[in-house]
């Protein structure tokens, strides 16, 4: 019969080290794309506004499966930050309603398009996200 051997105390504690890195990271929770970019609020501010064409949402995310954060009706204006188009081709913007302090996204699909020369450089300076 072979003789059994003896981790080193230094040896054991790196196997139960490791086991338990491997137990934790077998356990974490990954987020769908969807839920990664839900409650993204970029920094960056660019010029322009567009007005919603109907009643919609400003949402927490560029994407329909993010919840939304306010329900506005039609000829609302939202003051742009960014724009961004996401994995499915779609383009969000990004902004703050007029007279308000709230900000999320809305999709390209339910405004109309009207520029703003913001800081009267005689430019338009649209950002992306």
């Amino acid at each position: 019969m072979p003789k059994q051997q003896r981790l080193h105390p230094m040896r054991r504690i790196l196997v139960a080290f490791a086991a338990t890195v491997v137990a934790l990271l077998g356990s974490a929770v990954v987020a769908s794309p969807a839920q990664a970019y839900c409650g993204w609020a970029p920094q960056i501010n660019g010029e322009g506004y567009v007005v919603s064409n109907h009643m919609t949402y400003l949402r927490t995310g560029p994407r329909a499966a993010c919840s939304h954060n306010l329900e506005i009706g039609a000829g609302k204006k939202i003051w742009l930050h960014c724009e961004y188009q996401n994995e499915y081709g779609n383009v969000w913007y990004y902004g703050r309603l007029e007279g308000t302090n709230v900000y999320g996204w809305i999709y390209d699909g339910n405004v109309g398009y009207y520029y703003h020369d913001d800081n009267g450089n005689g430019l338009y300076e649209f950002a992306t996200c």
